[in-house]
């Protein structure tokens, strides 16, 4: 038997180019902008922005039972925050994904991949033998082996819809996020509503809400997956293998985060359909048979 418990931790700082142009598709405009910052070309000013932090505890087991059973498993309990989750491929912040890029803090919360518990699994059984010779021909020799995975959904958040604070600019419109209603339920689950809308208000124009980035976690995932299988030799370096497989054996449905999470229209009136899942996350349960000559 083997046992492992790790605790892992990681910070990472981001960085913001104070003097990066910003891209200005009116001729009028960008001349305008090189004229106030033609000295400011020669300069290159950086500034630390916006982090992440990562804490997780990792405990593993690994063990053996009557020489025919082999089982593994593995669990995580983390989280990740962070100002903003965009990959970006320079080593400074070049994007407009938050309200604000002056209170980067607005936007701090759990990050966007973050999955607060994670467990799986996989086992590999060697089936037991008949007595008779003549059945062993037949039924000996078979290998039973299955995974499973089980882990906590994804955060995400309602958006406002349209850009209620007057920030300007398109990307800042799904940064916008509402006030939070006290006193109501947020998740009510199942995938025609999965969140309550009636939880969320249009905050006043020319303000952003109070409502955090990733408040609320999407539906979890479950899986099962079982094979069985035998390997018959035909000869000396001949052999046939026969294999079938179960995918989501239970057809359990994984459910994604809703695809409607905008509020409001421009007019600030409440948009319909929304809080609906109306994607999976992994196909409903598949079998395959497979035969392999191998020589």
């Amino acid at each position: 038997m083997i046992q492992e418990i790790v605790y892992y931790s990681r910070m990472m700082l981001g960085i913001r180019d104070l003097l990066r142009q910003p891209v200005l598709t009116d001729p009028i405009a960008a001349l305008r902008w090189n004229l106030e910052h033609r000295e400011e070309h020669f300069l290159d000013l950086r500034t630390p922005s916006f982090d992440s932090v990562y804490h997780s505890l990792n405990a593993g087991l690994q063990m053996t039972v009557f020489e025919s059973l082999r089982v593994q498993s593995k669990f995580t309990w983390s989280k990740s925050i962070d100002d903003d989750s965009i990959a970006v491929m320079q080593d400074f912040y070049a994007n407009l994904t938050v309200p604000t890029i002056y209170n980067f803090g607005y936007n701090r919360g759990p990050s966007d991949f973050n999955c607060p518990f994670a467990f799986s699994a996989n086992f590999i059984y060697d089936l037991p033998r008949p007595q008779s010779r003549t059945a062993n021909q037949v039924f000996g020799g078979w290998q039973l082996d299955g995974t499973m995975l089980a882990q906590s959904g994804n955060p995400f958040d309602p958006i406002i819809g349209f850009d209620d604070a007057n920030l300007g600019g398109s990307s800042n419109v799904n940064a916008e996020r509402p006030n939070l209603v006290p006193g109501q339920p947020l998740v009510t689950g199942g995938p025609k509503h999965y969140f309550n809308p009636l939880a969320f208000s249009l905050p006043a124009a020319g303000t952003l809400g109070n409502l955090g980035r990733n408040v609320l976690l999407g539906p979890g995932l479950v899986i099962v997956n079982l094979a069985l299988d035998r390997t018959f030799r035909v000869r000396e370096k001949q052999s046939l293998q026969l294999r079938a497989e179960a995918f989501n054996i239970a057809n359990h449905p994984n459910f994604q985060i809703p695809s409607g999470t905008a509020l409001f229209d421009s007019t600030g009136a409440r948009l319909g359909g929304v809080g609906q899942i109306t994607i999976t996350t992994t196909s409903s349960r598949q079998i395959q048979l497979s035969a392999r000559y191998s020589f």
